[in-house]
């Protein structure tokens, strides 16, 4: 099963090395990770995966790479508006991929790993279908989800 990855740790991360720990314990992975959406984007453009995850907020991601952030990457000196507008990029950058993956027209299962509002779960689950949000690194439920899109993915062949 091919899964794009994405988090701006990239390998580093502590996603990758969650699914690298309990890989034996999970379905057959091909797994490619990406740091960024224009990344990410390149690559399902070349081949769409059975599913994406997707960390939540990112630190260490460039401004300039951040979607729907380049009003911040300018370099001028921030106000208390800019950091706090660049704050809340940070902490839904999950949020804003998957929302660029939609509009897309991509329509893979997404896995986000989220501790999200009860009405904010609730509306992207509405609006992202398919869509799993697994809070925190919760290995039952991933490897629940994966199987799932794995048998959904075989189904497709």
């Amino acid at each position: 099963m091919l899964v794009y990855l994405v988090d701006d740790r990239g390998t580093r991360g502590e996603y990758m090395h969650f699914l690298k720990a309990y890989a034996q314990q999970l379905p057959p992975l091909v797994l490619h990770v990406f740091t960024h959406w224009d990344a990410l984007n390149k690559a399902i453009q070349n081949r769409v995966p059975d599913a994406v995850i997707l960390d939540m907020r990112f630190d260490e991601t460039p401004l300039a790479l951040l979607v729907d952030a380049k009003d911040l990457a300018s370099g001028a000196p921030k106000s208390n508006e800019d950091a706090m507008k660049e704050s809340r990029v940070r902490d839904n950058q999950g949020v804003l991929i998957l929302r660029a993956l939609r509009a897309e027209q991509y329509k893979m299962p997404v896995i986000l790993f989220a501790a999200l509002a009860p009405k904010q779960e609730e509306r992207l689950l509405d609006v992202a279908a398919p869509l799993y949000i697994i809070e925190g690194l919760i290995l039952s439920e991933l490897r629940d989800t994966l199987d799932k899109i794995h048998r959904q993915a075989l189904r497709r062949l």
